[in-house]
């Protein structure tokens, strides 16, 4: 099941805001590979499949836990990568999504001039904690679905 696209709305409200406060392209992928939300040159890509390019997507979907690449290409999680040499980002950070301890998507910071990312090093520890809070704020809004959803059901079942 694709619980993010039950709050399609509110994950797009939080890419934008996330983008307009760091000066950065977000992008949200669901757990099925498809991107629904993105800002910047990413917001014409909504909707695409991003199986085949997203490689640290992967990776955070399998380990549940935040990956940072500083140096796309040369870092660790970037070696196996298909299509490392046609990557244009400077920096990247995917956080996972979780909902009742399974990944149901990422959010990923994409940084792609080398001046941003110069700024972003200064603040990483704050930028890294940010996106956390903002996926556990989407997180939220999952759960917060599904439990309206439960009250209406009661309250069906107790009116009956």
């Amino acid at each position: 099941m694709n619980f993010l696209n039950f709050i399609l709305d509110d994950v797009k409200k939080y890419s934008e805001i996330v983008s307009k406060v760091i000066g950065m392209d977000v992008e949200v992928m669901d757990s099925s590979f498809t991107r629904i939300a993105g800002t910047g040159s990413l917001k014409e890509k909504v909707g695409l499949d991003m199986k085949e390019e997203s490689h640290i997507y992967h990776q955070v979907l399998e380990s549940k836990e935040t990956i940072i690449i500083s140096e796309p290409r040369k870092d660790m999680h970037c070696l196996t990568c298909e299509k490392k040499f046609l990557c244009k980002e400077e920096l990247e950070i995917s956080t996972p999504i979780m909902y009742q301890d399974d990944v149901i998507g990422v959010i990923g910071l994409i940084c792609f001039e080398k001046y941003k990312k110069n700024e972003f090093i200064g603040k990483k520890d704050l930028y890294i904690q940010f996106l956390k809070q903002i996926s556990e704020f989407i997180s939220y809004k999952v759960y917060e679905y599904f439990h309206s959803l439960q009250l209406k059901r009661d309250n069906e079942i107790l009116s009956n």
